[in-house]
């Protein structure tokens, strides 16, 4: 790596258009079975780089359609490794437009290899899942249409059920959720509905639609197919396994269980099959391979269904030992299944009550008391680093596993593999089993949290055991600390009294990093302290350590020497920059504090309004700038608390005294003069909060004016005061939302009303006129006029002259 970063900008692009070309040159002669791994090694850490990445970024996935018409696998395959598992921050636009390359028609129709195809929807999951946000909203916002026949394969239910979970998680983390806007509304029905057109099988338990937000939720409880009829299902078995047995030419055999109309039952007659005799025929995979790999996933929905059904009917050990056996040898010594596949099917699967519980019992059977596990994570993460671009011997390292832990696929069985075109494995280059895994843990992880409402210890003592044995595992993921962020924001209700699996998710994640990052990277040495504490005794930080936490965010921000975060190559870390970094992990710590959302965010406000004395007065507004990130990056049960402040604050009339009070607002100069009080930190810290708050937050402004603040307005102090809080942000709101302006200014004048109504004598009436001239010439212009020509001709009559050009009213009416 040192020796590419000394070339010059112009060399690096011809290294790199240089191995672009060679690679393809290999891909049209099929010279080699695969990329050679010194010219792919060498190509991730080119493309690492900033001036060049998007470029050649773009350049490489434009060849993905001319692979698929000289039917490269093979190569096919390395690309998507590249892209899963060394290409970093690559914007939505672009992921999304791979996931159409990837799944058009034309390359899906020609592919019936079990290890491509596999591979292709774990990209494809990694892909959706780690999906940025306010990226992805961004995106489909400005997309009329995002979702299209090409975007994903329309029988792949469990792709679509990701594709949404990750559209709920970005409403909600974005704010999204908030608005009641018929754009907003309009916009996610026609993603649901199209997505509902592609595939009508998404179910959702219940569990998983009291997390959505409710525009998701309620489309899916009045558009949910009905459940699997279960006697009937295990009837179907039973009958298709006493067919299997009475035929007994395998012509006959992969003539009936492969034509159209026979049930989707393959799996679970290899099932039975191992149960009763410990083997499976030779015939089983080519009845596999005939019915093609895109069809198998029905019949691994139908085997995730009869698994749940079977061990909700076991009785005593011995049934449960043998059965699980059963389901491991299908994974690991037939290899007709792949794990992560029906970990994924079984973890994505409708089921409610006692039956999901059975399913995440299985789940656990196969993870967490497995060997053929343990085993492969354990060798993978001892000799590997999550720092690739440090590991000068990761292929050997590579190599070394598959050679240990070959992974197989059912054609390998097959005497007659000359036949079979999909008979011979791929070699990864980058991939394996434990890193395929790892975003299915993600998906289970969230899963589990869906289901600590129904209320059962099975749940968290199932959260912790995985992440006591495959904690270790996240040290290779490639959003370590966004998952936290976006598993403790999005399930924040879950997790309310849920301090310990907090504690134990958190410091399980972070302390992976242990042997590669120094001790602070992320969470505080304060916090990793009560994190390893096995006593139940909840930690009740106070001041100073809240001041610690800001002070260290506020210390990023203004200066890199000051900057307690050690520095790391950003190229290659989640974040694009330390400050986004620091952000973040500083919202993780926060969200997996014990304590109440009230009292961690009084906490905060408290570090400028309490304890300001302790801060240097030159950097007090950029305390009030991080804690207003801080705010903005926090669900609402956090920021609400600034604006009950905010409101407590207008509600105190003593707060107001004397009729030159204007002083009392201004924070830039009652701070120079150190007659600073509660009342200007306060409204710093709110503009702080919306000046950075991302649109969702940003239109919730009228609500909270109309709701919290128009009640309490009775005086013409009250009235500027208003004013004050929302002159600073009309600008971005014409900008960004220009209903939100008008509806301020409706709420504006309804309070202009009833201060006029309730206070004998305004001192300030060419203030107060000069802002509502300021609202109509500027942003509202004629679309209140009506309202305002209403609302002008009830005030006393000094008010209607002064704002007499704002409305039609005639001069003769006003001075009459």
């Amino acid at each position: 790596m040192e020796m590419l970063d000394s070339l010059t900008i112009h060399t690096r692009k011809e290294l790199t258009s240089y191995i672009m070309n060679r690679l393809f040159s290999i891909m049209q002669a099929k010279t080699m079975p695969t990329f050679p791994s010194y010219l792919i090694e060498t190509y991730c850490l080119l493309t690492s780089i900033s001036e060049i990445d998007q470029h050649e970024e773009t350049k490489t996935w434009s060849h993905l359609i001319q692979i698929s018409k000289i039917h490269s696998w093979n190569y096919l395959f390395s690309l998507l490794e590249i892209y899963s598992y060394r290409l970093h921050r690559i914007n939505s636009a672009n992921q999304m437009q791979l996931l159409r390359q990837l799944f058009n028609k034309s390359i899906v129709s020609q592919i019936n290899h079990i290890q491509l195809y596999s591979f292709m929807e774990n990209t494809a999951l990694k892909i959706l899942y780690g999906f940025n946000c306010f990226e992805f909203i961004a995106f489909c916002t400005v997309r009329p249409k995002i979702v299209d026949e090409t975007f994903l394969p329309s029988d792949s239910e469990e792709l679509y059920k990701i594709f949404i979970y990750t559209l709920a998680r970005a409403t909600h983390i974005t704010g999204t959720e908030a608005l009641s806007s018929e754009q907003y509304v309009h916009w996610v029905k026609e993603i649901l509905k199209e997505i509902k057109n592609l595939n009508n099988n998404l179910a959702w338990p219940s569990f998983t639609l009291q997390c959505f937000p409710p525009i998701i939720s309620e489309f899916y409880q009045t558009n949910t197919k009905k459940e699997t009829n279960h006697q009937q299902l295990k009837t179907s078995v039973d009958e298709e396994y006493r067919r299997w047995k009475s035929i007994t030419n395998d012509n006959d055999r992969i003539k009936h269980f492969t034509s159209q109309g026979t049930p989707p039952l393959i799996y679970c007659l290899l099932y039975k099959m191992l149960l009763d005799n410990e083997n499976i025929p030779q015939v089983s995979y080519k009845i596999l391979d005939k019915i093609g790999v895109k069809s198998l996933s029905n019949h691994l929905r139908t085997f995730a269904d009869f698994l749940v059904l079977e061990f909700a009917n076991l009785v005593g050990g011995s049934h449960v030992s043998k059965s699980k056996e059963a389901v491991n040898d299908l994974i690991w010594k037939c290899h007709v299944v792949t794990l992560d596949k029906l970990l994924l099917c079984l973890a994505l699967r409708s089921f409610e009550g006692n039956e999901a519980q059975v399913c995440f019992f299985i789940i656990q059977l196969l993870t967490v008391k497995n060997p053929d596990v343990k085993n492969r994570v354990n060798d993978f993460v001892k000799e590997n680093s999550p720092e690739h671009w440090k590991q000068k011997n990761w292929n050997e390292m590579q190599q070394n596993f598959l050679k240990k832990y070959p992974e197989k696929y059912y054609f390998d069985h097959l005497q007659d593999v000359n036949n079979l075109g999909n008979a011979m494995n791929i070699p990864p280059i980058f991939s394996n089993i434990c890193l395929r895994i790892l975003p299915v843990f993600d998906i289970i992880i969230h899963r589990l949290i869906e289901m600590l409402s129904c209320g059962n210890d099975f749940v968290s003592n199932f959260v912790d055991t995985l992440l006591n044995e495959y904690g270790c595992l996240y040290k290779f993921h490639s959003y370590p600390i966004t998952f936290l962020y976006n598993t403790l924001h999005y399930y924040e209700i879950n997790l309310k009294e849920k301090t310990k699996l907090k504690k134990k998710l958190v410091f399980t994640i972070i302390n992976a990093f242990k042997d590669f990052r120094p001790k602070n990277w992320s969470i505080s040495e304060p916090f990793m302290n009560y994190c390893q504490k096995n006593n139940d005794e909840e930690w009740n930080p106070g001041s100073e350590y809240f001041k610690f936490l800001v002070g260290r965010f506020v210390d990023t921000l203004s200066s890199q020497s000051k900057c307690p975060f050690s520095m790391t190559d950003y190229r290659f870390n989640e974040f694009s920059n330390i400050q986004s970094h620091a952000l973040y992990v500083t919202c993780v710590e926060i969200l997996a504090l014990p304590g109440k959302p009230s009292d961690i965010s009084n906490q905060l406000i408290n570090v400028v309004t309490n304890s300001h004395k302790n801060i240097s007065r030159q950097d007090i507004e950029l305390w009030i700038n991080a804690i207003g990130l801080i705010f903005t990056a926090l669900p609402e049960s956090y920021s609400s608390i600034l604006k009950e402040r905010f409101v407590e604050l207008l509600k105190n009339s003593r707060t107001f005294v004397g009729k030159n009070f204007f002083h009392i607002f201004d924070f830039k100069n009652s701070h120079a003069n150190f007659y600073e009080n509660d009342m200007c930190y306060t409204l710093a810290l709110l503009h702080s909060y919306w000046f950075h708050g991302t649109f969702g937050q940003l239109c919730l402004m009228p609500q909270f004016i109309k709701e919290k603040i128009k009640p309490i307005v009775q005086t013409e102090e009250q009235l500027i005061l208003v004013c004050y809080f929302v002159g600073p942000f009309l600008q971005r709101l014409q900008s960004e939302r220009t209903k939100c302006i008008i509806a301020i200014a409706h709420e504006l004048y309804q309070m202009l009303d009833t201060v006029d109504k309730k206070c004998s004598n305004l001192y300030h009436i060419d203030t107060i006129c000069d802002l509502f001239y300021h609202f109509k010439y500027r942003f509202t212009g004629n679309l209140l006029q009506k309202y305002i020509d209403e609302r002008i001709d009830k005030l006393r009559p000094e008010l209607q002259q002064k704002l007499r050009f704002l409305s039609q009213i005639s001069d003769d009416s006003v001075s009459g």
